[in-house]
Formats: C-alpha cells, structure tokens, sequence
C-alpha cells in the first residue's frame, strides 16, 4: 500500500504517475484477442443467419403467390376452355344446313334462279372511265363536279 506522504496529486495527472492495468500479457493476451475476434464472427453468422432467413421466408411466401396465381388461372383457362367448347356446339347446332335453309325460306322470300337472269360475258356493258386507284384521283374527280 502507498502512504499519503509518498503520494503527489501531479502524479495523479500525469501519464507516467497513472498505473495502467495492462491485463495479461503474451500467450494470454492473443488468446483474448483471438476470442474477441470469434465474437464478432459469431455476431456476424447470427446477423446473417437472420437475414439468411427472412429472405428465405419471403421467397416461399413469394412462392406461395404465384402457385395460388398459378392455380386460379389454370381454373380460368379451364373454365374458359369449357365455355368455348359449348360456343363452337352452339355454332354448329346453329349453322346446320336445313335450318340455315328454313329460316331463308322464311325469312328472305327468295324465288327459284331462272336461266333468263343468267347473261354472257359479252352482254356486260364495260365502263369506259375506269374507277380511280388513287387519292388524287378521287379528289381530280371531286373537283371536276
């Protein structure tokens, strides 16, 4: 123990009265460096240990979305697969000749074809101004009126 008279208040201050508590020295000492440095690895593995797992958590929830997605809209295909199938028997219930034929019958009072309407290629009466190709010609024939 100090006794108060050996004790100087500089001494207290000054960087060479302050005794230092230098803990363990040489094998001792690397050891405690070495076990602080498997400190902060073992922080680092846990942070990514939990990282690692709210990834992995939102990729399965993500997952987990797109099969339901996946789901609904192999039912809508399905679905709609079935509604066209019934369409294409309806269009054909529909168009069946002898109905086709009764409706006309009924509907358009046509008359049977007769060989006085039928005339030769000679008898057709050609236009002698062709009909316009172009723009510019239609608005020529526009103008002309």
């Amino acid at each position: 123990m100090q006794d108060f008279d050996d004790y100087d208040a500089q001494d207290a201050y000054s960087p060479q009265g302050q005794q230092e508590d230098t803990g363990p020295t040489g094998p001792a000492r690397r050891q405690l460096r070495h076990l602080g440095m498997l400190r902060v690895a073992g922080l680092f593995a846990c942070a990514a240990m939990v990282v690692s797992a709210i990834a992995l958590f939102q990729y399965k929830h993500e997952a987990q979305e797109r099969r339901t997605n996946i789901a609904r809209l192999k039912s809508e295909i399905s679905k709609e697969r079935a509604a066209i199938d019934l369409l294409q028997a309806e269009w054909t219930y529909l168009n069946r000749p002898e109905r086709i034929q009764a409706l006309a019958e009924r509907f358009l009072n046509l008359q049977p074809f007769k060989m006085e309407q039928v005339v030769a290629l000679d008898d057709i009466a050609i236009r002698e101004d062709p009909a316009p190709t172009s723009i510019e010609d239609i608005l020529a024939a526009q103008g002309q009126r």
